[in-house]
């Protein structure tokens, strides 16, 4: 298995749709290994997004909610309310939605998997479950609540639901009926949810139970909005309602539980807010690198290039993509040409890489979470034949341990070009990507480490081959004499290009 893994999400409910209606299919379970084979060819790991127990309160939110309406439209111009299965992260259970199969066929499949080297990712939404999820009647104590004052000054933040709680966990515990709905602080409420408390010693515990049976079928979980758990953001928040912070972090207590007793275990952080490095010190294997993100689209190559910057340590942890199920799609937002320059950049970063499903398709329609099918869309052959070819590259990053590879960002280089240099013993593999519409000339070339000392005495006076990652057939030869390069190297608009030693 690599040290940095190539993930690939899928939005199982869609994607097994799909294939129910090209094949007599009904579970997951009826998908033959060679369709595995194929689907999963150049990647690690298989994220299914969604495949827990949908909510029929969250169903019948979100076929009523006007603001996803008119999402849904925008996906799917001939949509219905037949369309609208609720959303995975207002989760009714951690069980296997019955869609989908049962427990038994994710067992069996994730053995296929490990047949084939492969491994299975699942959701963890840690801070909310659905309103209708068992825990809220039978464990009140796990959530946070609010008052009589707060539900009608405050409707669409609480609600209150009929009957009587038991107190099964904690007898002195204040029997509320009145709950808070999931919160991201920057946003609306999510009314489909209801708010866990990341205090409760209770719901602590709870959530170590839950993701050791999740571990022993299942090899990492991707925890859905992780930053709202720690202490720091989950005391502004929710302030008294939440009580006192407990001694250890959330995570720190969750992950190193489970890690205990599943080593190999692999935690993703969905994060934002410049908070990587906190969820890394606090047990994450990786987590999403939104700011790249965000730069690809929006900043200048030289913000870019800052990103990339940061320590080793910082940026191995980090989950490079260029679009997921939240996100725009990049074929959208990037245009074709742009979209290919950003995907080998996050593909040969240091770090985990992230692929989502339809993306080596170039479709350009986001599926809001909430529906059921995917939009129809025209195959983008040049697209797919980019991706294939990618990902069938060999590059350092994946051929080697991280204790036997350096990496390090080349300097002196033209302001639209970013650098690179992967260096494994006499192995040397430099990647060059012209993030700009224009052409640049590259007429001198002098590679050093980060101490800026030069790699070799050869490294003056080298001849090198390039391959052109971007754009098919493109491929050539220079040498560099004193730093100077013969012929000098045309880099195309937003092009890519892979560099050896002859």
């Amino acid at each position: 298995m690599n040290f940095f893994p190539r993930i690939i999400e899928i939005n199982t409910w869609p994607w097994l749709l799909q294939w129910k209606k090209e094949n007599n299919i009904k579970t997951i379970a009826d998908i033959p290994k060679t369709i595995w084979s194929k689907e999963l060819m150049h990647f690690d790991y298989v994220w299914f997004m969604g495949i827990w127990k949908r909510s029929k309160i969250g169903k019948e939110i979100a076929q009523n909610h006007e603001g996803l309406q008119i999402e849904y439209k925008k996906a799917l111009s001939d949509y219905n309310n037949d369309d609208v299965i609720g959303s995975p992260y207002a989760v009714a259970a951690y069980t296997i939605d019955p869609y989908f199969g049962d427990e038994s066929d994710f067992i069996n499949l994730s053995n296929q998997l490990h047949e084939q080297g492969k491994k299975l990712v699942v959701d963890f939404i840690p801070n909310h479950v659905a309103l209708d999820h068992e825990w809220v009647k039978l464990h009140p104590e796990y959530f946070i609540h609010g008052s009589t004052e707060d539900l009608k000054f405050h409707p669409k933040d609480f609600f209150q639901i009929d009957g009587q709680h038991r107190k099964e966990k904690n007898k002195n515990f204040n029997n509320s009926a009145i709950f808070a709905h999931g919160k991201d602080p920057f946003f609306p409420s999510w009314t489909d949810t209801a708010q866990l408390n990341a205090f409760s010693s209770e719901y602590r515990h709870e959530v170590i139970l839950t993701l050791d049976r999740m571990a022993k079928w299942v090899d990492g979980v991707r925890c859905d909005m992780a930053m709202l758990l720690t202490n720091r953001i989950f005391h502004q928040t929710w302030k008294e309602r939440a009580g006192s912070p407990l001694n250890r972090e959330f995570w720190d207590e969750i992950i190193s539980n489970i890690k205990k007793k599943h080593p190999n275990f692999l935690f993703i952080a969905e994060v934002y807010w410049d908070m990587e490095w906190q969820l890394q010190q606090l047990g994450f294997d990786f987590c999403y690198d939104k700011r790249l993100f965000d730069r690809l689209i929006h900043a200048s190559t030289e913000d870019i290039r800052i990103h990339l910057t940061a320590s080793w340590n910082y940026q191995r942890k980090l989950l490079r993509f260029i679009e997921n199920h939240d996100e725009l799609r990049a074929n959208y937002t990037l245009k074709q040409e742009r979209s290919k320059a950003a995907a080998v950049l996050t593909y040969t970063l240091p770090g985990a890489y992230l692929h989502h499903y339809g993306q080596q398709f170039g479709w350009k329609l986001k599926l809001p979470v909430q529906l059921a099918r995917y939009p129809v869309e025209v195959k983008n052959d040049e697209l797919y034949q980019f991706y294939s070819s990618l990902y069938s590259t060999p590059f350092l990053k994946y051929q080697t341990q991280p204790k036997e590879v350096n990496w390090f960002l080349l300097k002196d280089l033209p302001e639209s070009i970013i650098g690179y240099i992967w260096q494994c013993t006499d192995d040397l593999e430099i990647i060059l990507i012209n993030y700009s519409p224009s052409t640049q000339t590259l007429d001198e070339f002098i590679i050093k480490t980060r101490n800026d000392n030069e790699l070799s005495k050869r490294s003056k006076s080298l001849n090198w081959k390039w391959y052109s990652l971007t754009n098919t057939g493109r491929m050539g030869q220079f040498s560099n004499q004193n730093s100077m390069i013969n012929p000098i190297l045309e880099v195309l608009p937003w092009e890519a290009l892979k560099i050896i030693k002859e």
